[in-house]
């Protein structure tokens, strides 16, 4: 059975600058919504976490973020924990958890239960595969933060 978007890419930035606001301090710099990719500095060599969603609807939600992004959010999240520069195992974290955490609230926009899978995160981390529902890019202190949703082409089979 075919489900309709699980967001529209307004929903999907609004969502994601409040969940970065949760998480980061946009107080001094805030995230900015980027209408033209080519207008930030590219996204290149990302950190990047997914998360899946398996229900009525069945999608990837995917987060790349430029590494200053990754380690601003390792060490937002680790705090006292973290001494010195974030390690590997530090940034796949952070990031993981962001991608849960946006993916947990576009679950929570689809019909039906559906159930969230594990974090994947990693740098390169395979090209997530799937119909482009939407996309938001944002910029914060000057580097880029991507968040894709893409429904499972496979989803008229099931």
């Amino acid at each position: 059975m075919s489900v309709g978007p699980p967001t529209t890419p307004a929903d999907l930035a609004a969502l994601v600058e409040e969940i970065w606001g949760s998480l980061v301090d946009v107080a001094t710099e805030p995230l900015v919504p980027v209408t033209d990719v080519l207008d930030t500095v590219p996204l290149t060599d990302p950190w990047s976490g997914q998360v899946a969603i398996d229900g009525e609807w069945h999608g990837v939600v995917r987060v790349d973020v430029a590494p200053p992004l990754a380690e601003a959010l390792a060490a937002r999240m680790l705090g006292d924990e973290l001494s010195g520069e974030p390690g590997v195992a530090d940034l796949e974290d952070a990031v993981g958890e962001l991608a849960n955490v946006i993916g947990g609230n576009v679950k929570s926009l689809v019909p039906g239960d559906g159930v969230l899978s594990l974090p994947a995160a990693g740098r390169p981390l395979p090209t997530a595969r799937g119909a482009l529902v939407c996309r938001t890019d944002h910029r914060w202190a000057g580097h880029r933060l991507s968040v894709t949703v893409l429904a499972d082409v496979q989803e008229e089979t099931r």
